[in-house]
């Protein structure tokens, strides 16, 4: 056989090179959205873990969530202190937004642009070894009422900085037990961590 006619001819590279850039072009978006996607919910996952496994490790210590001292009562500087703050890797504390790299006082917004409204920080608002922010509130407003509410943005300051996105917001029930506040954390937990087609906003 001649050698000459197992070789490729240059156009026939350049098709087959083609061919792979158009199947590359149509499939490469939807791994990417993908890939983020999982990212996502491992990052929520890990988090969320995280605080659960914080306050369970405290009522080893202090004894069942609904017997923990009040922080109207004793600050809710001390509470975190004594409560949360042992039971977690925090690379870097937060009294303001801009401590922690967020350029607003009301840093994040809602999928259709607006606002979420957030006048000043309370609660004790922390930096995670990968980058979360987390805010633990014990107040709620301005009084010393209890606020179940945990502010959980999965990668700091870097945007989108939007609910459902990167950003979410959690409970903590009457027993302790952490559980969503959003339709979106919630959406993708009772989907068994996953965020399916009909996730209520585009990833």
């Amino acid at each position: 056989m001649d050698k000459k006619n197992l070789a490729f001819t240059l156009a026939e590279v350049l098709i087959t090179l083609g061919i792979i850039g158009v199947v590359a072009a149509l499939t490469m978006p939807a791994l990417i959205a993908n890939y983020k996607k999982q990212e996502m919910v491992t990052r929520l996952k890990k988090t969320y873990n995280t605080l659960s496994n914080a306050v369970r490790r405290a009522e080893a210590d202090y004894g069942d969530y609904a017997e923990w001292d009040v922080a109207g009562d004793i600050g809710e500087r001390a509470y975190f202190d004594k409560y949360w703050k042992p039971y977690l890797v925090i690379m870097k504390e937060c009294t303001t937004w801009t401590q922690c790299g967020y350029k607003a006082d009301a840093p994040w917004s809602n999928a259709d642009g607006t606002q979420i409204t957030a006048a000043a920080v309370r609660g004790v608002g922390f930096v995670t070894p990968d980058g979360a922010y987390v805010n633990v509130r014990a107040f709620s407003g301005t009084s010393t009422a209890p606020s179940p509410l945990i502010m959980l943005d999965l990668n700091g300051p870097k945007p989108p900085n939007v609910l459902g996105r990167d950003y979410f917001q959690l409970n903590r029930n009457a027993n302790g037990t952490i559980t969503p506040q959003d339709i979106y954390s919630k959406k993708i937990i009772e989907d068994g961590w996953q965020i399916k087609d009909n996730y209520p906003i585009k990833i």
